[in-house]
C-alpha cells in the first residue's frame, strides 16, 4: 500500500509532536513497524528520544562491552557466586538432604527432581537465567534428591 500525501503529512505532524505511535497506526491503518520505518525514512524524530537504527550501537552498550572485556574473570566469578548462593538457599529450603536416602555431605551432588511431568524449565537453567522468585515457584514442584537417587528415579526398567 502506497503512502498518500495526506498520510505522510499526518505522520510528520503527529510523530514529532509525540502522539502515541499506536494512535498514529490506528488512524493510518498501518503497522507499528511500518509507521516507525517511514518516520525514520522521512527524517522525522521525536525530541528527547533516542532513535536506534539497525546496526547502531548505543553508548551504554559500548561501556558495558568495555567493562566486560576488562573484567571477564570478575564478572564470571560474580555469576558463579550468585548461582551458588541461590542453590544453597534452595537446598536449605528443601531440607538440606536427599528425601530418599538422607545423603547430605556434598551440596553439588544434591539435585531437584520434578514430581510431575509438568515443568517450565530445569532448575539449573532457571537459576542461571531468571530471578529467585521464578526459581522458587518451580522448586515448589520438586523434591530434593542426591545424584544417585535421581538417576535411579529416571532409570527405565531394562
Amino acid at each position: 500500500m502506497k503512502w498518500t500525501d495526506r498520510d505522510i503529512k499526518y505522520l510528520v505532524n503527529n510523530y514529532s509532536k509525540r502522539v502515541h505511535v499506536d494512535d498514529i497506526c490506528l488512524y493510518l491503518k498501518r503497522g507499528r513497524r511500518s509507521v516507525q520505518h517511514k518516520a525514520v525514512r522521512l527524517g522525522v524524530g521525536r525530541k528527547g528520544m533516542l532513535v536506534k537504527r539497525m546496526g547502531d550501537v548505543t553508548p551504554r552498550e559500548i561501556i558495558d562491552k568495555r567493562y566486560y572485556l576488562k573484567n571477564k574473570s570478575k564478572v564470571h566469578r560474580r555469576r558463579m557466586d550468585r548461582r551458588w548462593r541461590i542453590k544453597l538457599k534452595l537446598v536449605k529450603l528443601m531440607g538440606g538432604k536427599c528425601s530418599l536416602c538422607g545423603y547430605n555431605r556434598c551440596v553439588p551432588a544434591l539435585e531437584f527432581h520434578h514430581k510431575t511431568k509438568e515443568k517450565d524449565a530445569s532448575i539449573a537453567e532457571l537459576i542461571k537465567n531468571t530471578s529467585e522468585q521464578n526459581v522458587l515457584k518451580e522448586v515448589k514442584r520438586c523434591v530434593l534428591v542426591c545424584a544417585n537417587c535421581h538417576r535411579e528415579l529416571h532409570q527405565k526398567d531394562p
